[in-house]
């Protein structure tokens, strides 16, 4: 038995003396040593004519099958000196050895969105969201960045991309559509594990060169003029109640304006068969005949969405909840609405406040108009 005991004892410590031994020569195991072989490069630049290049290996996608491929990466003008091009290809292979790089960052790009955004993200946003993306990503992002791998969108690409976005004459507006959208794809490419890290943090954008313009709104007494001229059933008021006679030949067809009323159904529902209406048609046949009628030939969905907006700020509704109610998806865009109104809204605080020290509050103060 004690024999027995020596011999463990001798056993145990060989092996502590081997996990020691490999611990403190500071050489990792064959598995390491293979996985290590596979994922460390340090090649030298090479100056090729005019310019300096690296040729290092890079996981690349061919179908949905990974493979490894060499490919040849422009480093730097010829003319710069050969220790400062080293630096600049440490760094670059600085985050590929340390595994900072995914093996699905090498998935291209339309692929990727094809394949799992559009499938998979989209369908969890706000219809008007998804319209928007979709068209954004046809229209934009496909031709632009279409044929390039995720980890080919770096910080420095992107910021390129959106300085000298105006002056290849897309407008504003639609450059922060793309930003939203494109940024939508390469959070979810973070989550999804497909890039370590969203290469948008941090953009910034040019500034508007069309300078701040005011939004056209109208005032709630505008709104109630404007309804009293447009015809039912595109005016909101007795649509449960309203029946509409359509002549069909000899014959009169009596129609339900409002086919159905569930939380579910539409607001606005054609005439025949209860399906949306088109805004347009409604847009160009009823409100804006009535707005010129008014004075007011501004008018169209979008200055009735943002007269909405002012009456909720002018009422005392903080940015928080108007952006809420609005479905901005950037307090940013709510907060272009508070900058034209709340210069009139801090008058009336100050008279407020001066009523308060003389003691005479009044007990509500009336909706601030144009």
């Amino acid at each position: 038995m004690e024999l027995d005991g020596q011999n463990t004892n001798v056993t145990d410590a060989k092996r502590r003396a081997i996990v020691l031994a490999e611990a403190s020569s500071g050489r990792p195991s064959e598995d390491f040593q293979k996985m290590a072989r596979r994922r460390f490069q340090n090649p030298d630049p090479k100056r090729e004519g005019k310019w300096w290049y690296l040729r290092l290996w890079q996981d690349v996608f061919v179908g949905h099958v990974s493979t490894r491929r060499r490919q040849r990466i422009k480093l730097a003008p010829a003319s710069m000196p050969e220790r400062e091009v080293k630096k600049i290809a440490a760094e670059m292979l600085r985050p590929m050895n340390q595994g900072l790089i995914t093996i699905g960052s090498a998935v291209n790009f339309e692929e990727y969105v094809d394949s799992t955004y559009i499938p998979t993200v989209l369908p969890l946003l706000a219809k008007t969201t998804r319209d928007s993306y979709e068209g954004i990503i046809g229209k934009y992002l496909k031709p632009s960045f279409g044929a390039s791998c995720l980890r080919d969108l770096t910080p420095l690409t992107l910021q390129r991309y959106f300085s000298s976005s105006q002056s290849r004459g897309i407008a504003y507006p639609s450059v922060l559509k793309i930003r939203d959208a494109l940024s939508s794809i390469l959070r979810s490419a973070v989550r999804y594990g497909f890039l370590v890290k969203n290469p948008l943090d941090g953009l910034q954008l040019p500034p508007d060169k069309r300078g701040r313009r005011s939004k056209s709104f109208i005032t709630p007494a505008q709104f109630e003029n404007l309804l009293q001229l447009i015809p039912e059933p595109y005016a909101f008021q007795r649509l449960k109640r309203l029946t509409v006679n359509v002549r069909a030949g000899r014959a009169v067809r009596h129609y339900e304006v409002v086919k159905a009323a569930g939380p579910d159904d539409l607001v606005f529902q054609s005439v025949r068969d209860g399906k949306p209406m088109s805004d347009g048609n409604i847009l160009k046949r009823h409100i804006k005949p009535a707005a010129r009628k008014l004075g007011l030939p501004f008018v169209n969905w979008r200055c009735l969405r943002t007269s909405h907006a002012t009456w909720l700020v002018q009422a005392g509704a903080d940015p928080k909840s108007v952006q809420g109610q609005m479905r901005h998806s950037r307090i940013s865009t709510t907060m272009d609405i508070y900058a034209q109104i709340v210069p009139q809204a801090q008058r009336v605080a100050l008279t407020k406040l001066s009523q308060f020290a003389k003691g005479s509050v009044p007990n509500s103060v009336p909706l601030l108009v144009q």
